[in-house]
């Protein structure tokens, strides 16, 4: 159609950390998703930082 413009969109959904109740100490996950644009310069540098800090973590569990 006349005027629209297409994107290329990732989904990107999964566990993403975990939370402590601070009265039972149970430990619960946190699951979140989030849309972006693919090859662009924040998902670039998103996914660096996930690779650097969340990925070490997942590797203890």
């Amino acid at each position: 159609m006349a005027g629209e413009k297409e994107y290329s969109l990732e989904l990107l959904a999964g566990f993403i950390g975990v939370r402590q109740d601070s009265q039972s100490q149970t430990l619960q996950p946190e699951i979140g998703w989030a849309v972006r644009e693919c090859n662009n310069d924040f998902a670039i540098k998103f996914t660096k930082f996930l690779n650097q800090n969340l990925l070490p973590v997942m590797q203890l569990i």
